[in-house]
């Protein structure tokens, strides 16, 4: 076996994080994104300290117990590995990674403590203690908290929102319709993706040419000109062909430019209330009211009616930190509730210490 070789091999168990191993004729190699039973052909990338390592290259057979993965985004998304197992196979398989993890960690204990093997075997051992993993009561939409990202599909693509792409740390797939929350996430990020997409950045720019700044201190000159550089960014992460339309440029992490950054979505287990948290840079200044506004006409759409849109920035203001409550807020949450009363304080002062008010 060499570094290149085109080979076959059946899954024999996987190991975590998604480790699986695959026995070849030529000898075993780790493949991720596999499961037990499945037989793959693969392509080894590494070999050295007769270890080998290769990248999966076709599910040649399935597993015996493998089923179609209920989620469209199944397989592109990187937020979930074993949605193609059954439930009970899933649990099955997680139980065994835990047991391996446990029994590794208490022989290196048992090294280290000078105990010996039939004490070992007495005590420490996880099969007199472990007692297995308890699964949740719902298979899915299950998660009351998402933290959704904006990006590209993929390089200079259309403008994404949703969960990073299997393998890749910049490109995003849009999860409209993953099955780990409720229809009311899904209908939030529709929204929330459809307005940045369809809204120019001219519409939102807020333009001022007098006054200062108060929430950065800068003058209003260095705000128009930070505005103009990110409007300018936008040109290069478009989609080519024929006239452009200027959007909202996502935060770029390598270039350190644009403006979205996170959704975050959380659902209140007592109440029901949903908090909507738009996270962006202080690279430019836009009117978001547009947004919420669409954010407030989807009560009723909703389980339970309740939405409170927040619009926070990373800024250098302390009262905004500390608080965590966009400027916005205020007008848009009216039904929104914060059991901090120092939140309540900070985030009534925090419109009038940036100029909102």
């Amino acid at each position: 076996m060499k570094k290149g070789d085109l080979l076959e091999g059946i899954v024999t168990r996987v190991d975590y994080p998604g480790k699986g191993i695959v026995e070849t004729q030529e000898g075993i190699c780790v493949v991720k994104n596999v499961l037990p039973g499945q037989r793959v052909s693969l392509r080894v990338t590494k070999k050295r300290r007769g270890k080998a390592e290769g990248t999966l290259q076709e599910v040649l057979e399935k597993s015996p117990v493998e089923r179609t993965a209920p989620c469209p985004h199944f397989g592109a998304c990187g937020g979930c590995i074993y949605l193609n197992l059954p439930e009970k196979e899933e649990s099955a398989l997680k139980c065994s990674q835990v047991h391996s993890l446990l029994e590794d960690s208490m022989q290196k204990a048992a090294q280290l403590s000078g105990i010996g093997a039939e004490e070992y075997n007495d005590i420490l051992a996880p099969d007199n203690w472990f007692e297995g993993i308890l699964t949740s009561p719902k298979t899915f939409e299950y998660r009351n908290k998402m933290e959704f990202t904006f990006g590209d599909a993929w390089k200079d693509g259309p403008l994404a929102l949703g969960m990073h792409k299997r393998g890749s740390f910049y490109d995003i797939v849009t999860v409209d319709g993953c099955r780990l929350t409720d229809p009311d996430f899904s209908l939030i990020l529709r929204t929330v993706l459809e307005y940045f997409q369809e809204t120019p950045l001219d519409a939102l720019l807020v333009r001022q040419e007098t006054e200062s700044c108060l929430d950065t201190g800068e003058p209003q000159e260095v705000i128009n000109s930070l505005n103009s550089d990110a409007k300018q960014e936008t040109e290069t992460s478009l989609d080519t062909g024929g006239p452009q339309m200027q959007r909202v440029p996502f935060y770029h992490r390598l270039r350190h430019t644009g403006y979205l950054r996170h959704l975050l979505v959380r659902r209140a287990a007592f109440t029901g209330e949903i908090l909507i948290d738009l996270v962006t840079t202080t690279q430019m200044k836009l009117d978001l009211s547009g947004l919420v506004e669409k954010l407030v006409s989807l009560q009723g759409q909703t389980e339970t009616g309740r939405l409170s849109p927040v619009v926070s920035g990373e800024t250098d203001t302390a009262a905004e930190k500390r608080s965590s409550t966009g400027t916005i807020s205020q007008s848009a949450a009216e039904g929104g509730t914060d059991i901090v009363p120092e939140h309540r304080s900070l985030a009534q002062d925090v419109p009038h210490l940036n100029g909102k008010i």
